[in-house]
């Protein structure tokens, strides 16, 4: 076939080209199914209202976030097994255009996605009264923000974080599904909090942990880099320290953690886990207080310290300082077991 379009001839290919953007519609399709569409609201004269086929704000900011989340993943894991079965593929002739056969190949598996999350939505609001973002955000969500918003579920959270990594996995991923979700929709909250001019109510946030627990990678070893400059009189260390300096000062410590390497090491693993434990709670305590603003805009975690700080609370200088004074901390943490690093050179 010639012309403007090309020849479709593997299934599979229009399959996987087709899915791809049609994807997200069928995951927003399955999140509107599940929520109510009337909403309550006061007239003029002060009566209360049920305006009808309206989607209320609650499930478009921070409090639908989570349920978001576990829609996303559960439609697109759905709509990706029906598609991949190929039982439900409308094969169209060569001679279709492309962009029409690959509607057609994911067709039948949108649908059949959407019609599911739409029976269980139901289903659900019809045996238990309840739609199922309420029911999710009272039983899932709020207990995990009551739990985060406390210093002891930050800092239990930064040690299985650390205690991944020193295992060789990846402690930031797996803890990313509950620290990423609450944090995000932590930092929603104080946003929309700001803008309205009321005072901030979460401490802990998605911008919180890079910039209190995190400082310069995971176990803060920003710190551990500047008390190796300082302290180290062993030449591969420091070498190790000027090949990472560069990409922790950018929030990247692989090649500290597997160039010392921390990963197993049982020496370097009590500064690894201390370190951050102990700045999430000079955080949250200086967050709590007031003498740390609140962070309320999201900042990539690759932005340097000191900027990271000051951008995420809108330009409070307590957060500066207060992240200063982690790194101190951090560096002052990590000297004496860079001196025992020394040590074992000598023997």
């Amino acid at each position: 076939m010639t012309g403007r379009w090309p020849s479709w001839k593997n299934t599979a290919e229009i399959r996987e080209t087709g899915s791809a953007v049609l994807g997200g519609f069928v995951a927003l399709t399955c999140y509107l199914s599940l929520i109510p569409t009337t909403a309550a609201a006061t007239s003029a004269g002060g009566e209360s209202v049920s305006i009808s086929n309206v989607v209320a704000s609650g499930y478009t900011n921070s409090q639908g976030m989570f349920m978001a989340i576990i829609v996303g993943i559960g439609s697109a894991e759905l709509f990706s097994a029906l598609i991949k079965s190929g039982k439900m593929e409308i094969k169209m002739p060569e001679s279709v255009p492309s962009g029409v056969s690959k509607s057609f190949a994911v067709l039948f598996p949108g649908m059949l996605t959407a019609l599911i999350f739409g029976i269980i939505g139901f289903v659900f609001q019809r045996f238990t009264g309840q739609y199922v973002p309420d029911f999710i955000t009272a039983t899932l969500q709020a207990p995990m923000e009551g739990i985060m918003q406390h210093p002891a579920g930050v800092i239990v959270l930064a040690l299985i974080c650390q205690a991944f990594w020193m295992v060789g996995i990846h402690g930031s991923q797996m803890i990313g599904v509950v620290r990423n979700t609450i944090g995000m929709a932590a930092i929603a909250a104080n946003l929309a909090a700001y803008e309205a001019g009321q005072p901030l109510p979460n401490v802990f946030t998605y911008t919180f942990w890079n910039t209190y627990v995190t400082i310069g990678g995971c176990g803060n070893t920003i710190g551990l880099i500047v008390a190796i400059y300082l302290f180290s009189k062993r030449e591969d260390n420091r070498a190790i320290a000027k090949l990472s300096t560069v990409p922790a000062i950018f929030g990247i410590n692989e090649p500290m953690i597997f160039g010392m390497p921390i990963v197993l090491n049982p020496l370097l693993a009590i500064p690894f886990i201390l370190a951050p434990m102990v700045t999430a709670a000079i955080g949250y305590v200086a967050t709590a207080t007031g003498f740390a603003g609140a962070a309320m805009i999201t900042v990539p975690f690759t932005v340097p310290p000191i900027i990271n700080a000051y951008l995420t609370t809108a330009g409070s200088i307590g957060a500066v300082i207060t992240q200063i004074i982690c790194i101190i901390v951090s560096i002052l943490i990590y000297i004496p077991f860079v001196q025992a690093l020394n040590r074992q050179q000598e023997l």
